[in-house]
């Protein structure tokens, strides 16, 4: 499938957008990314992959960008972050789904363990009727001791998240489970 991917007066048709390595500072502004599907973020895969650093290097900013009907068979409908940290702002979040945890948002795993830089950042973002099969309907962030991630949300709108029958956090799911 193919995401379609918005900007200023140009659209560009591609598969969902995997970020990889090339993370590290980058922003991201602006962007209507809808109709996407993939395994892991239906929309974007941000993966900085493991790191043996614990100096912050710069974390990507998203903001201003709308992420709408994407889908994920696997977690984080729009989203799946992996060691990383990510400050996402001002975003709306429409009816995203995952087949298994994040509608909108997945997370695994933090950038180095150091517990000094390992915030992931969600500010003035909308999450409207986005599902997940398991947990988290809007947003799943697994915590776990070495990784240390944590999750800073303020002034967040959660309206009509849902998961599947035997789901739990219709809006936000925080777990220490591996």
């Amino acid at each position: 499938s193919r995401n379609r991917f918005c900007g200023d007066f140009r659209c560009l048709d591609m598969g969902p957008l995997d970020l990889g390595t090339a993370i590290v500072g980058m922003t991201i502004d602006g962007i209507t990314f809808q109709n996407g599907l993939a395994y892991g973020g239906g929309a974007m895969h941000l993966n900085r992959g493991r790191t043996n650093s614990s100096a912050y290097d710069g974390w990507p900013l998203i903001q201003n960008c709308v992420f709408r009907d994407n889908h994920s068979t696997g977690n984080g409908g729009a989203i799946y972050i992996a060691w990383t940290s990510p400050y996402i702002r001002d975003c709306e979040f429409y009816g995203n789904t995952s087949d298994s945890n994040g509608g909108a948002v997945a997370n695994y795993m933090c950038t180095s363990g150091n517990v000094t830089d390992d915030w992931i950042t969600s500010e003035r973002n909308v999450f409207h009727n986005n599902y997940a099969e398991y947990n988290g309907g809007a947003w799943y962030l697994e915590w776990n001791g070495s990784a240390g991630c944590k999750l800073f949300s303020v002034n967040n709108i959660y309206a009509g998240n849902s998961t599947g029958q035997n789901g739990r956090g219709g809006a936000l799911w925080v777990t220490s489970e591996r």
